[in-house]
């Protein structure tokens, strides 16, 4: 199985993810992101897109390390190993 990998998420303004970093889910769009080394879902509003970038409206604040990789089997609150 993949291992994760991480990107940082900057200011509101430039809240962007990349589109396949959001997964659909029947109660709405979600991202993984790493909190004390455990991969925790979260709802998100979208926005505008642009090629492979899709603003985030709410849900994210910067800082946080959003899981963009073997992110698609992940189950919340497993332990995740974090390759840059």
């Amino acid at each position: 199985r993949d291992q994760p990998r991480s990107r940082g998420l900057g200011d509101v303004y430039k809240r962007q993810v990349p589109r396949h970093s959001i997964l659909e889910r029947d109660y709405g769009r979600i991202v993984y992101l790493i909190e004390q080394g455990k991969a925790m879902k979260r709802q998100i509003v979208t926005g505008l897109s642009q090629k492979d970038l899709v603003q985030v409206i709410s849900g994210l604040k910067g800082g946080e390390l959003l899981i963009v990789e073997g992110h698609t089997k992940l189950a919340e609150g497993e332990l995740v190993n974090v390759l840059n």
